[in-house]
Order: structure tokens, then sequence, then C-alpha cells
């Protein structure tokens, strides 16, 4: 009887301590899943303010994925000289309309870990 009052004591406590308000902000050693990413400021969900955009060098669903081409990178295209700015400007419904583009290399200046 006291193994099952303590599994189930040990239990709740996994259950609450798991509990994590991810609509909230996040600090320094919180089990939160978003960081603000947003370039003035996050609503408590975490979503940008209307008419509010990721910071440089973010973007998608609550600004939570990183650009990696943003920052010291080169774009190379196949064939050269093609238009890719669609990749970098923050905006997730523009796409590539160039049909004939083959490839695009991307090439860091600085090497940097990848978080």
């Amino acid at each position: 009887m006291r193994r099952f009052i303590f599994c189930f004591v040990f239990g709740l406590y996994l259950d609450f301590g798991c509990l994590q308000e991810q609509d909230k902000v996040c600090d320094v050693g919180d089990f939160c899943e978003y960081k603000c990413q947003c370039k003035r400021q996050c609503q408590d969900n975490l979503k940008c303010a209307d008419n509010d955009k990721c910071k440089r060098g973010w973007f998608g669903y609550r600004c939570q994925y990183q650009d990696l081409a943003v920052f010291n990178a080169t774009l190379t295209t196949e064939p050269p000289s093609r238009n890719v700015s669609w990749l970098t400007d923050q905006n997730d419904n523009t796409c590539n309309t160039e049909t004939d583009l083959k490839s695009i290399t991307v090439t860091w200046r600085d090497k940097r870990a990848i978080p």
C-alpha cells in the first residue's frame, strides 16, 4: 500500500512539474517552449502584435525559426544571378517565382553553432 501511495504522489508531482504555461514569456531556467522574437513586443501568447514582425533573422510560427541565411552568408544560385530576396524577406507568404531556378548554395563566412 505504501508503494502505491508513493507512486501515486510521485506521479502527481511529475504531472504537475511537467505542466507549463506555453503561452507565457520564458525566463532563463524555465521549461518553456517559446522565446519572444518579435521586433517590438510579444503578446501574452508570444504572438507578435498586429502589424509587428519577427526580429531580423527569425521567422515562422511565433517567430521561433532562426534564418541562418540572414547573417554573414552568401547565397549563390544556379543559374547565376537569380533574385532570392524572398528567402530573407521575413514574410512566410512569399515564394520563389522563378521556374528555372535549379539550386541555391548558402556559404557562411563565419563558423557558427546551429542551435
